[in-house]
C-alpha cells in the first residue's frame, strides 16, 4: 500500500498529464491508457497554477517529474515559488523501473502514473529550488557553446567549400558567431561578478591548473553541488565514477557512462590544459599512469576525476589549490 499521497505529472511541450495517488491506491494495480486516473491541464502559467491547486487540495506531499529538455521549468518554478515539495528525476531511472514492473505500454497518461508509482515506493529527495542567478547563468553558458559548436561546424565546412558565393556567406556567417560569442562572455561575466558568491567560488576555482574562465562558468552553472557532495557522488554526476562489471568468473572492463555531458566536457579541457601545458601535479598523475601502461584516455579521465573531486574539496574547506 502506498503509505503517502505522492504525485506524478508526465510534461510534454503542451501538456501537463498529472496523477494523484491517495494513500488507499495499491502499488500493484495495472491500468489500461484508459483507465488511468490522470487530469491533463495546458502547459502555460494557468495550467501550471491548476497543477499546484490540484496538489494543494490532494495533499500530495510529493510531485514527481521527469527532466524534459526544460519543459519542465515552468512548472519547478510553480512548486518552488508555492512550497510544493517537487522531484526531478532522470528519465532513464523512471523507465527502467517501468520495465521491472513489466509495464510495456507508454503513453502521457501511464508515463503519469508510473512517476506517481515510482515516487511512492522510491525514497526521494525534493529537488532545491535554483537560484535566480544561477538559472541566468546556465542559461548564458547555454546560449554560448550552441553558438561555440555552430562556429566549428561553420568553419568545417569553409574548408570543403568551393563555391565562392556560399564561402562569403559562411564567413560572414563566422564573423557574427564570433561577436555573438564574446558578447555572450561578457554577459556571463557580468552574471557572475553580480554573484558575491559565485566570485568567490570562480576564484577558487580558478586557482588550480587548467581552470580557466570558460571551465568556471560551466561548472558553477551546471554542477552546484560542488562543495557539499561526496568525493564519489560528485564523478557519478558528472558522469566520470567507473562502473565495474563482472559476472563469476568473467571480468569485464569498467566504463563511466551517463553524468552531465557539459561538465564532462569542460573538465576535459582542462585536463587537457593541466595535463599538457603545465607542471602540475595532475600532469604526475598523468604520467605515472601512462608509465604504469594505462592507455591515454584511462589516464586522462583519471585527472578528470581527480581535478574534479579536488576542486568539490576546495570548495567544501573554503580553500585554494594547493598541489
Amino acid at each position: 500500500m502506498i503509505a503517502t499521497c505522492v504525485a506524478g505529472c508526465d510534461i510534454s511541450s503542451h501538456w501537463l498529464d498529472l496523477c494523484i495517488l491517495s494513500s488507499s491506491s495499491s502499488g500493484s494495480q495495472r491500468f489500461s491508457s484508459s483507465r488511468v486516473p490522470v487530469e491533463r491541464f495546458g502547459n502555460d502559467a494557468a495550467g501550471q497554477a491548476a497543477v499546484i491547486a490540484a496538489l494543494a487540495d490532494a495533499g500530495a506531499g510529493m510531485v514527481v517529474i521527469e527532466a524534459s529538455g526544460g519543459y519542465e521549468a515552468g512548472l519547478l518554478s510553480a512548486c518552488w515559488a508555492s512550497g510544493q515539495p517537487v522531484a526531478r528525476v532522470q528519465a532513464q531511472r523512471v523507465r527502467h523501473f517501468a520495465g521491472a514492473r513489466g509495464q510495456k505500454a507508454k503513453t502521457d497518461q501511464i508515463d503519469a502514473w508510473v512517476l506517481a508509482q515510482f515516487g511512492a515506493q522510491m525514497d526521494l529527495a525534493p529537488t532545491e529550488p535554483a537560484l535566480e542567478n544561477r538559472r541566468l547563468l546556465r542559461a548564458l553558458v547555454g546560449r554560448r557553446r550552441v553558438l561555440v559548436t555552430m562556429r566549428a561546424d561553420e568553419s568545417k565546412r569553409v574548408k570543403l567549400c568551393t563555391c565562392p558565393d556560399t564561402r562569403t556567406s559562411i564567413a560572414a556567417h563566422l564573423l557574427w558567431l564570433g561577436g555573438e560569442i564574446a558578447a555572450f562572455e561578457a554577459r556571463i561575466r557580468a552574471a557572475i561578478q553580480a554573484s558575491r558568491d559565485a566570485t568567490h567560488r570562480e576564484q577558487l576555482m580558478r586557482s588550480m591548473p587548467g581552470i580557466g574562465p570558460t571551465t568556471a562558468a560551466v561548472l558553477l552553472a551546471e554542477m552546484p553541488e560542488l562543495g557539499t557532495a561526496r568525493p564519489g557522488q560528485i564523478a557519478a554526476l558528472a558522469g566520470l565514477a567507473p562502473y565495474t562489471r563482472k559476472s563469476g568468473a568473467w571480468r569485464g572492463k569498467s566504463f563511466i557512462s551517463g553524468g552531465r555531458k557539459p561538465v564532462r566536457d569542460a573538465i576535459f579541457m582542462a585536463a587537457t590544459t593541466a595535463v599538457f601545458k603545465s607542471k602540475s601535479c595532475f600532469a604526475d598523475t598523468y604520467k605515472r599512469l601512462r608509465a604504469a601502461g594505462k592507455p591515454h584516455k584511462l589516464a586522462l579521465v583519471a585527472v578528470m576525476r581527480k581535478m574534479l573531486e579536488t576542486l568539490n574539496a576546495m570548495l567544501r574547506q573554503n580553500q585554494t589549490f594547493n598541489a
